[in-house]
């Protein structure tokens, strides 16, 4: 063998298979597949379309996506707790209104100023103010049908995405015999179920109204807090999920172009490559 040849292998010239021609045209299937994957995130924004694409990705995304979902929801459900428990507390107030004026009219009524026809008028507006306003208000102190003033209603609460993210309140009642510990007293009544014995009644109703007030306001509170933590949570969550399914643009838009680059080399040496078998038909002419 001549030493100039030595460690090299001669290429023979065929036309019935044509190598180069089948190489380039498997580079350009490899990178029409490779732009088509660039071309689909790019129009769905998605890193992850298929599970094909990242399949343990695409396992977490679906999972953190059912968080973010339940989480949202989480967030409505404290809010709706917190505007429950507005309407307890608004009802609350106008009661505690009702227990000043009836105070009001319970010391004038102590007054020996008075006829025993003037405390008999100031009997009604106490008897209208203790007994049927503050019944009316029980009653009709609703929330999507659910009367929170009334009978001790117990609501469970869910406040996240777990299944122990509960929170429980028992709404204390505000009728009229359960704040007072008893009968509300008659003013015009001589001693000792008269004006004297309404004030002390009037006083405990107070006191325990307050005490139910404190008790349902501190959990709304808590509820205040629950929702800016769910806020939190959601938008930590919802970044990770971003990082894991969203598609970098412009990571891709680069790729998109080297394989459009790609593309155009490979179907140039495509078209160069076919070109070959006229060699030997040049060989057969000389």
């Amino acid at each position: 063998m001549p030493q100039g040849f030595r460690g090299t292998s001669a290429m023979s010239i065929v036309i019935n298979t044509n190598i180069p021609s089948i190489t380039a045209a498997r580079h350009i299937a490899a990178v029409q597949a490779g732009s088509s994957k660039s071309i689909q995130k790019l129009a769905s924004g998605n890193r992850i379309n298929t599970a094909a694409d990242d399949a343990a990705g695409l396992a977490v995304a679906s999972k953190m996506r059912a968080d973010v979902a339940s989480l949202n929801q989480a967030l409505r459900n404290v809010n709706d707790a917190i505007s429950m428990i507005g309407v307890y507390l608004g009802a609350a107030d106008e009661i505690e209104k009702i227990f000043m004026r009836s105070r009001e009219l319970a010391t004038q009524a102590s007054n020996g100023t008075y006829t025993q026809s003037d405390i008999e008028n100031a009997q009604l507006e106490y008897h209208a103010l203790i007994i049927n306003e503050i019944t009316r208000i029980k009653s009709s102190t609703t929330f999507n049908s659910l009367q929170v003033a009334d009978d001790h209603l117990q609501v469970v609460f869910q406040l996240g995405a777990g299944v122990n993210d509960k929170l429980s309140l028992t709404f204390p009642s505000l009728n009229a015999g359960t704040l007072m510990n008893g009968p509300p007293g008659n003013l015009s009544q001589p001693p000792p179920m008269g004006a004297q014995y309404a004030i002390g009644k009037i006083d405990q109703g107070l006191e325990s109204l307050n005490e139910a007030r404190t008790k349902v306001a501190a959990v709304s509170n808590r509820l205040d807090h629950t929702a800016s933590v769910l806020m939190g949570v959601t938008e930590s969550t919802q970044a990770a999920l971003s990082r894991v399914q969203d598609a970098d643009f412009a990571m891709e838009s680069a790729t998109l172009a080297r394989f459009g680059v790609l593309t155009r080399a490979a179907t140039a040496m495509l078209a160069q490559s076919n070109q070959s078998p006229e060699y030997v038909l040049a060989l057969l002419r000389s």
